[in-house]
């Protein structure tokens, strides 16, 4: 039962639709403890990772409102004592790393998703955050449905990337092969063979396994783009310009390959040099205009 400042309270169609949504209403589910609960061992010889022996925390909670705050409960039972005072069974939520909770639990699930403060959210986006308190949570949902959607659209960019790299039939011609590669900052493309292009456009993406494809296919479909980035590894083949690994340093490059001038100092949080440049380039008109004519007068790109 759910409680409300003291009075008892039952879910809305939408509330329960929610939670069934929440799930791909699919029933039961299974609440675990959250991965920060769960470390591994300290003990070398130990393969298990070491956790609680059980959690718990209590099945009340302060929810803010913009009218102010409320005050909600879950129970199994409602006792009223001599005097009009209530007690609620269980006051605590006790698990020692995994619970089942069918369908017939929809509003303990409910309060743990939209009360709980000590629930972790099911999704990075700050809309599902609803009043989890920002502290290590104490219990997790699995979420199956959005498991296998995540791998669905994984396994779906990791085949389109394949298939328009290696695909004879359905990739890309070898041109947009060397345009890309270059756009992807491989150096000297023109020397190199067209597998030898294939596998450098592989490991350059790969290299961020989790945003390298996702962006590949978008830069694949912007001309724009391509063109830009590909024209700045033109620069750096020719000795225009270089990045300097050891001071973070993107500089111009005098007619002896030596530094003749800083163009930008990389902060400790880039990750990724050539993105740091490229973003250089489409924001910087100074910096635009010089490599143009500078790769005009190299007969790199047209007057």
């Amino acid at each position: 039962m759910l409680f409300k400042d003291g009075k008892h309270v039952q879910l809305s169609k939408a509330q329960i639709a929610s939670v069934k949504k929440a799930f791909g209403d699919r029933f039961p589910v299974r609440a675990v403890y959250p991965v920060v609960r769960v470390k591994r061992s300290r003990l070398k010889h130990n393969v298990l990772p070491d956790k609680p022996a059980g959690i718990s925390f209590p099945l009340n909670a302060v929810r803010k409102t913009l009218q102010g705050s409320e005050h909600w409960r879950f129970a199994d039972q409602e006792i009223v004592l001599e005097g009009g005072k209530k007690r609620y069974t269980p006051q605590n939520f006790n698990y020692s790393g995994s619970v089942v909770l069918e369908e017939k639990d929809i509003e303990l699930i409910w309060y743990l998703l939209e009360i709980c403060p000590y629930t972790q959210p099911m999704t990075e986006d700050p809309k599902d955050r609803k009043n989890w308190n920002g502290k290590p949570p104490k219990i997790a949902f699995e979420n199956k449905v959005k498991e296998a959607n995540d791998r669905a659209k994984d396994e779906e960019r990791t085949a389109e990337f394949k298939a328009l790299i290696w695909s004879t039939k359905l990739g890309l011609k070898e041109p947009k092969l060397r345009q890309v590669a270059k756009a992807l900052m491989v150096s000297d493309v023109d020397e190199l063979t067209v597998n030898e292009v294939k596998i450098a456009i592989e490991k350059a993406v790969t290299v961020d396994r989790k945003e390298g494809i996702r962006k590949f296919l978008i830069m694949v479909n912007s001309e724009a783009e391509l063109q830009s980035r590909s024209m700045i590894q033109a620069a750096a083949d020719r000795k225009i310009l270089k990045f300097v690994p050891n001071t973070k340093e993107w500089v111009w490059l005098d007619e002896n390959g030596k530094k003749r001038e800083m163009i930008m100092k990389l902060g400790p949080a880039v990750k990724n040099p050539h993105d740091a440049i490229y973003d250089k380039y489409v924001g910087d008109d100074e910096f635009r205009g010089e490599l143009e004519s500078i790769l005009k007068t190299e007969g790199l790109i047209n007057g």
